[in-house]
C-alpha cells in the first residue's frame, strides 16, 4: 500500500548488479532481484533507519531474493500495530543489519 496513512514508505526497482562489483565482492550471485531507491520522509521504512540503496534480505526471519517473495513474505508476516523485523544490506556494508519496522495500524498490501 502505498497511499493513505497505512504505508510502509519503500519505493522499489529491479536491480542488477555489475559482475566486476559482484567479483570485487565474491559474490556467487545477486542477493535480491530489487533494492529500495527511494523513501518517503517520515515513514515508517524511514522511520526504521532503511537507507536508499538497501537490499531486503529477510522479512522477519525469512529469506527474500525477489520482489515477489518479499511481497508474499510481508503478506504473512507484517502485523497492523506491530514491529516487523527485516534484514536489509547496503553493499558496501561488510554483513546485512536489522532493523525494526512499525507497521501501520490500516496497513493491508495491494
Amino acid at each position: 500500500a502505498i497511499y493513505g496513512p497505512a504505508y510502509l514508505g519503500m519505493h522499489v526497482d529491479t536491480l542488477e548488479l555489475n559482475p566486476e562489483f559482484m567479483k570485487a565482492k565474491e559474490m556467487m550471485e545477486q542477493p535480491s532481484d530489487f533494492y529500495i531507491v527511494g523513501l518517503v520522509d517520515k515513514s515508517p521504512a524511514a522511520e526504521a533507519g532503511i537507507r536508499r540503496g538497501d537490499v531486503v534480505v529477510e522479512v522477519g526471519y525469512k529469506e527474500v531474493k525477489s520482489l515477489a517473495e518479499f511481497k508474499k513474505a510481508l503478506a504473512s508476516e507484517a502485523k497492523p500495530g506491530k514491529a516487523l523485523l527485516l534484514k536489509v544490506w547496503t553493499l558496501n556494508e561488510e554483513e546485512p543489519r536489522k532493523v525494526f519496522l512499525k507497521v501501520p495500524d490500516g496497513f493491508k498490501l495491494d
